[in-house]
């Protein structure tokens, strides 16, 4: 079997032109954290970070009350 080079990577600012999700791919993300073991927790956390965008610390002090 012939060897082949890996391909070149492109890099991540000519693969991705946007700096945002769409609301439907929000939803999505949403809708797919349902089959997570703690659905509420990473359902909530995602609203969080998509409407509020709230500090590191602030989202350690949410997820270390839920468990």
């Amino acid at each position: 079997m012939p060897k082949f080079p890996p391909p070149h990577k492109t890099p991540f600012s000519q693969r991705r032109e946007r700096e945002f999700l769409y609301l439907s791919e929000v939803d999505a993300l949403i809708d797919a954290l349902e089959y997570t073991r703690s659905p509420i927790r990473n359902q909530a956390l995602a609203i969080l970070l998509f409407c509020d965008r709230p500090t590191a610390s602030r989202v350690m002090l949410v997820t270390s009350r839920a468990t």
